[in-house]
Parts: C-alpha cells; structure tokens; sequence
C-alpha cells in the first residue's frame, strides 16, 4: 500500500514519468483493487482522466482496465465503466468477465444490453476461446443481462438470451436465473406465469433461493395484489412447504374478479416456454424441501405494497412487527431500507413528526440513517414549506451524522426556495453547492431559472441558461 501511495505521488508529480506501459498498467491496476469506494477510486480516475488527456489510454493492458472498469463500477462510475470497456473491445482486449458483470448489473438497461450484446460478438470472433476463458460470460453475468432486460421489458431479448445460456460452459440457468424471470413475467403482466416459475426450478432439479420468494412477493406488491402478497408472506412465516399448492390457486383467480387491471405485454407468449407447460389439474403440487421465513428484504418490499396503497398504519405495525421478530430472527430485523420506506409513508401523509421521529427510533436500534433517508426528510419538510427545518436537518446530516449532501439534496432545498418565492436562498444554495464541490445537474440550472423567471428576472435567468450551455457536464434538455 506504501509503495502504491508513493508510485501515485511521484506519478502526480511528474506524469511524463508512466510512458511506460508496464508502470502505467501496474500503478493502475493496484489503485484499482484497492477501491471500494468512490472515494478511493478518486486516485484511479484521476490517473484514467490524465493518461485520457495525454493520449495515453493505450499503454495499458486488459487486467489493468478491466480492474479499473470494475472498480469503477462499484464505485458509483458505472458510465465510465461501460466507457472503459467498449473502448478495449475497439483495441481487440477482451475484458474479464467480472468487471462486465459488474458493470452491467448497475448501468441503465439500454447500456447494460449493448455492452453484453458487444462482449458476446466479440467473444465469437476470437480465434481461439480456450485462451479467453477468463472472459467467457457465466451465469452471473447472464444473469447481469437478463436483469436489464426484466427492467427494459424486453421479453422477446429476454427470451433470446435465456435460450443462449446452455450454449456457453458454465453459464446454465440457476435459481437466481429463474427469480429474475419471475420479474420479467411480472413486467410483462404475465399473472399466470409468475405463478409457474417456482414449480420449474423444483422440476429443473434446482433449490429457490431467498429472492426466489422476494421476487414473487414483489411480483403481487406490483400488481397491486396487496392479498396475495401477504399470504405468501404468511405461508413463508409459517414454515408451510406446500407454496406451489397456494401458487396453483392464485394462478386460476382472474384479475377481474380480484379487481385488478394489468396490461399484458403483445411479446409475452414467448415467456411460456421458460416457464413450463401448465400444471394438468389433479397432479400434486411439488413440496419444498426446506423452508425459507422472511427477511427484511420480502417485509419492506410487502411495506412498498402498503405505501403504496396508502395504508399508513399498516407499514408503522409491519416495521414494529419486525422489530420484535428480529429480536429471535435477525435477518427480519429492519434496516436502513426498511426505516427509509416508514419516512416515505409518513412524509406522503404530511406526518413530519412522526416521520422526523423515525431517525431517533433508527440510532435507538443502531441502524445508521442513510442520505437517502435524510434527503427524503428534507423533501418532506420542504413540501410544507418548513425550509428552515429543512436546513437544519441539512447541518445535522453533513455534521452530525457525517454525511456528505449531494445533487439530489441541494436540488430538493433549490426547489423549496422557489416553493416560498425566495429567489435569494436558491441562489445562495446553488453556489453553496458549487463551493463543496456537488456538480450541478440538469435539474439544478433549471429549477433555477424557473425561480428567476418566476420573479420576473428573464435577464438573470437567461445568464444562468448561458452557463448551463457551458457546462459540459450537463444537457439542455426542453425544459430548459
């Protein structure tokens, strides 16, 4: 670690002195493992962004690069991660397989398929696939694809890829496979399929996994299907191994009669086939050979489905029901995704109070609040135009809780400012924004300049329209 430290320290000084194409690889490659945060990776992506600059991307090798574009994708850089690793498929460098898995799995669904679609196309054009085993796709980063797809509601590309699968070694359908097809059947609107896939991986000699039943609960919860959410999620609390029997029956209830509209995909028929034939009436049902009780994933995704639905109450009892069972059964303990999910329904219902009251209740059960939490908060109290509760939650985030507000943060309060017609304050924070380093968004230049516009400055807010055009960082989009 000393002697990386001080490679980066002299290559800083004098950055003439990594012409050579083993230094660079190298230098780059350890400041790469050593990420795990985008704090951490800072020391990578300036030394990306200066060897860019000089025209010098082309001294490293693949292992440095896909290191980085791994890192980088953990790291919250996933656009230069996807960057990264098309520009080493143009230089014929085929990428190990878990730096565009990685990638993949973060990147917006568009991006993620045609980076996969590339990787594939260059793979079967490699001369000899024996000596690129190390950038052969696996299940993981089928799975990685499949994802983006679910997300896109693609089914038809879903379907494709599916069947590509066995056509790779080591890249066979798994349980995860199969609970990401349960939400490309939900996607699709597929009510009757969802309800098949766990009977295929019982019949394809597979175990379900934890996210099999967290994918069917959130399959109903995104139906809008609140009932037939809790019942699996009841079923799974009580041990019962007969899920497919209680799936069977959700299968032949029709949407009309449960009062629920969903628009099924035109493409969805080619889903049929992944999911299996239809049971024939009479066969048993499969059992499980073991059982799998909730976790906090499957009860804050059941919460979602109360939010969602307005029933306050019902997620405040389903959060202190966890509680209490998480006292025996850790893994139902509420997390930091749970509690964000209890101020979401309080601030929907303008309970700031409560809501407010959730962080105490968080650093009682040593459950760190996230910016996500804090920024939902802010959200909250700037709707009620209650901005210097706002601020002050603002100071208490970055100084007590240390941690660091960002664009998402300054935007909501920018907006507050233009909620209570005071031009100043939004002035005053985008520059705050700019002076801790937070780079302005799209949303950041035109939420200002709807707050100059709706003072009657069209002169001062056609200068700030003017720096947004020289941002390069940022798009004007119509709005603007």
């Amino acid at each position: 670690a000393g002697e990386t430290d001080a490679a980066y320290r002299l290559f800083a000084a004098s950055p003439s002195l990594l012409e050579s194409p083993t230094a660079a690889s190298r230098l780059l490659a350890q400041l790469s493992y050593r990420s795990t945060s985008s704090h951490t990776f800072s020391r990578a992506a300036g030394l990306l962004h200066r060897l860019r600059a000089q025209g010098g991307l082309n001294l490293l090798d693949a292992n440095s690069l896909s290191l980085a574009a791994s890192a980088a994708a953990r790291s919250g850089s996933a656009h230069l991660a996807y960057s990264l690793l098309l520009s080493m498929l143009r230089r014929g460098l085929l990428p190990d397989r878990r730096a565009y898995t990685a990638a993949d799995s973060r990147l917006r669904p568009a991006h993620a398929l045609r980076l996969f679609d590339a990787i594939l196309h260059h793979l079967r054009r490699a001369p000899d696939s024996s000596s690129a085993s190390f950038a052969l796709p696996d299940t993981a980063a089928f799975n990685a694809a499949l994802s983006a797809c679910a997300d896109a509601g693609d089914c038809r590309r879903f379907r494709q890829l599916f069947n590509e699968m066995r056509s790779w070694p080591g890249a066979a359908p798994d349980a995860l496979t199969y609970s990401i097809a349960i939400k490309m059947c939900a996607c699709a609107g597929r009510r009757d399929l969802v309800a098949r896939v766990l009977e295929r991986i019982l019949s394809s000699g597979l175990a379900p996994c934890a996210t099999t039943f967290h994918s069917l609960v959130a399959a109903y919860v995104g139906f809008g299907d609140i009932p037939t959410a809790e019942r699996i999620v009841q079923a799974m609390r009580d041990g019962r191994s007969d899920a497919c029997l209680l799936l069977r029956h959700v299968a032949v209830e029709g949407n009309k009669e449960k009062g629920i509209a969903i628009v099924v995909d035109e493409h969805s028929d080619v889903l049929e086939d992944i999911v299996g034939p239809r049971p024939e009436e009479g066969t048993e049902a499969p059992l499980l050979s073991r059982t799998y009780p909730p976790n906090s994933r499957v009860y804050t995704t059941l919460m979602k489905g109360y939010m969602n639905a307005g029933r306050v109450d019902d997620v405040v009892s389903m959060a202190r029901a966890m509680r209490r069972e998480g006292e025996t059964m850790p893994a139902s303990r509420p997390d930091h995704v749970t509690y964000t999910t209890v101020v979401l329904t309080l601030v929907a219902a303008c309970d700031m109070e409560r809501a407010h009251a959730v962080l105490d209740e968080m650093a009682r059960a040593g459950v760190p609040a996230s910016r996500v939490t804090y920024n939902v908060l802010i959200k909250g109290y700037c709707q009620q135009l209650q901005m210097s509760r706002a601020r002050e939650l603002l100071e208490e985030m970055t100084t007590d809780a240390d941690i660091e507000a960002d664009v998402v943060t300054y935007n909501t309060l920018i907006d507050g400012c233009v909620l209570m017609d005071d031009t100043a304050g939004a002035l005053a924070l985008f520059n705050e924004m700019r002076t801790r380093g937070v780079a302005p968004s799209t949303v950041s230049y035109t939420t200002l300049m709807k707050a100059f516009a709706a003072s009657g400055q069209p002169k001062v807010a056609h200068k700030v329209f003017k720096e947004m055009e020289k941002d390069p960082r940022v798009t004007v989009d119509r709005p603007a």
